[in-house]
């Protein structure tokens, strides 16, 4: 199963998001635009792995999320990647140093490593070649610094992800808490 470990992002501040990407759309930005209920931030991404290593994983982010604690996220402004210039993704930042905290510690207890250093954001778009630089300024100029919102991040999720021809469907395998010694709720997979 392809799987990847996500923060999720409360539905109000996902909408403030999703206002983005429809604002872009307007501007006639092209690109395959994130479904407003799949904005999320990932925190590793494992792609196909056995349903034995996804038991595995869970087992030690239970273990790890155990001594974490609760922190605030903030979403603040948008950019690009890699950058203005050939944008590839239309992004929105997070403001979070316990994130990035919190991500480090996993990925060293899951022995992940992307080769570069993590960079908190919720994917809005995929951005095709050939979007006019003057669109993607005057998107940068309206919401580069514009706020959508904190949240208590409280629990992390083990998420599968099944590729359609109308893009990836995401669902929880796993949503694991954070500072609870209870086990993780197990989502069917049915």
């Amino acid at each position: 199963m392809r799987c990847f470990l996500a923060l999720e992002i409360p539905p109000e501040v996902r909408e403030r998001l999703a206002q983005v990407g429809r604002e872009a759309k307007r501007l006639g930005v092209r690109g395959s635009f994130v479904a407003t209920e799949q904005i999320h931030v990932t925190l590793a991404f494992f792609g196909e792995i056995s349903e034995a290593e996804a038991l595995q994983k869970k087992e030690i982010l239970e273990r790890e999320c155990a001594g974490a604690t609760p922190f605030r996220v903030r979403v603040k402004g948008i950019g690009f990647l890699p950058d203005a210039r050939k944008p590839r993704v239309l992004y929105a930042a997070i403001d979070s140093l316990a994130l990035v905290a919190l991500q480090a510690k996993l990925a060293k207890a899951l022995s992940y490593d992307e080769g570069r250093a993590f960079h908190g954001h919720a994917t809005i778009a995929r951005v095709k070649q050939g979007n006019k630089p003057d669109v993607l300024r005057l998107l940068a100029l309206k919401f580069g610094a514009a706020d959508f919102g904190a949240f208590e991040a409280s629990e992390i999720a083990l998420k599968k992800s099944i590729l359609t021809p109308e893009g990836a469907v995401h669902s929880d395998y796993a949503r694991i808490p954070l500072a609870s010694p209870s086990a993780p709720t197990m989502v069917s997979s049915t």
